[in-house]
C-alpha cells in the first residue's frame, strides 16, 4: 500500500532479456526514499528469467510480442493509470535512494500546468568500478530546433508530470526510429512544456556489452562514421512529421514553421545549411550535424 501522504510516483520499466542485472534494479526502485513506488512493467518478449524476476516486485505486468524499447515504453506511457508523476527506468541500471524525491523537488517548483520533463545526470558502473563521466557536456536548454544537435536527455533519468502524459497518450507516432527518450523531450518542446536538467547523478548507467544505447563513442572519427553510414536511420524528419500530426494545434507559430522545414529537409538542405536557428551545439556537434544534413542523415 502506497501512504498517501507522500507522493506517488508510477515507474515505468520495460524488459527484454534482461534477467542478468534486473534483481539490482528493481531493488533500488522498490527502495526509493520518501515516495510511494507504483511500479508497472511491460515485457517485451523475453526469453530468459526476466518475467520471473519481475513478479516478485510487482503484479502490475503485461506482456506481448517484441516491439522495441521506443514502442513498448510509448504503450506503457499511455496505459498508466492517472497520477501526478511517472518515471522511466532501464533494467540494467542502479537507482540512487534519492532519484524520485529530488525529481520531485525540481518538478514542485513551476506551479504551471504545462508539460515538465525533468533529467538528472549521472555515474557509469564499467567492469566493476564507478566512474564519473570524463568532460562532461551538460544538456544545455536550447529550445526547439527541430535537430536535438547532441543535447539528448536518458529516458532512464527522466521525471515527468501528468500533464506530459496525456500528450504521450493523445498521439501514437508512426515510423519513429528514434529512441523514446528523444520523443519525449521533442513533445514537451513543441507544447510549450519545461524541460530541467540537474548537474548532479542520481543514478548508476552500466555499461556493458548488451547495451541498447549508450555505449560511449570516445574518437571523433568513428562517431563521424558512425553518423554519416548508410545504416544509420536519420529520424529527425520523421520526427517533425509525427509532432505536426498530433501537436501541430499547440505549436507556436515559431515552432511550427521550424517543424515544417525540418520535415522537408532533404529536398531543401542549402536553406537548412545556412540557417543559423538549426546550430545550437558546440563547435564539433555543429560540424557533425551539418555533414549529417548534407548526408540526410540527420
Amino acid at each position: 500500500m502506497i501512504n498517501n501522504k507522500i507522493n506517488k510516483v508510477v515507474v515505468l520499466l520495460s524488459t527484454y532479456n534482461g534477467g542478468k542485472y534486473l534483481l539490482e534494479q528493481l531493488e533500488s526502485i522498490v527502495k526509493q526514499e520518501n515516495v510511494g513506488v507504483e511500479l508497472i512493467v511491460r515485457d517485451d518478449g523475453s526469453t530468459d528469467n526476466s518475467l520471473e524476476i519481475v513478479k516478485r516486485y510487482t503484479d502490475l505486468i503485461s506482456t506481448g510480442e517484441n516491439i522495441g524499447y521506443l514502442n513498448s515504453y510509448i504503450k506503457l506511457i499511455q496505459d498508466a493509470p492517472q497520477a501526478k508523476y511517472y518515471a522511466l527506468a532501464d533494467q540494467d541500471d542502479i537507482w540512487f535512494p534519492e532519484k524520485l524525491s529530488t525529481a520531485i523537488k525540481f518538478i514542485k517548483k513551476y506551479e504551471t500546468e504545462k508539460p515538465i520533463l525533468y533529467s538528472c545526470d549521472r555515474v557509469e558502473l564499467k567492469n566493476g568500478k564507478i566512474y564519473k563521466r570524463k568532460k562532461k557536456k551538460f544538456y544545455k536548454n536550447i529550445g526547439f530546433s527541430g535537430f536535438l544537435n547532441g543535447y539528448q536527455l536518458q529516458a532512464c533519468s527522466m521525471v515527468f508530470n501528468y500533464k506530459l502524459k496525456k500528450l504521450i497518450e493523445c498521439y501514437t507516432p508512426i515510423g519513429l526510429t528514434c529512441a523514446q527518450d528523444t520523443w519525449l523531450q521533442q513533445v514537451c518542446k513543441v507544447n510549450n512544456g519545461i524541460v530541467i536538467y540537474d548537474k548532479v547523478p542520481h543514478f548508476i548507467y552500466r555499461i556493458h556489452e548488451k547495451n541498447t544505447l549508450g555505449l560511449p563513442k570516445y574518437r571523433v572519427i568513428k562517431k563521424m562514421r558512425e553518423l554519416l553510414s548508410k545504416n544509420k536511420k536519420p529520424f529527425s524528419d520523421i520526427i517533425c512529421k509525427n509532432l505536426l500530426e498530433g501537436y501541430s494545434l499547440n505549436m507556436s507559430d515559431e515552432i511550427r514553421k521550424t517543424c515544417s522545414e525540418i520535415a522537408r529537409y532533404k529536398e531543401r538542405k542549402i536553406k537548412i545549411l545556412f540557417n543559423r536557428k538549426y546550430y545550437k551545439g558546440d563547435i564539433m556537434q555543429n560540424i557533425l550535424l551539418l555533414m549529417q544534413i548534407l548526408a540526410g542523415n540527420a
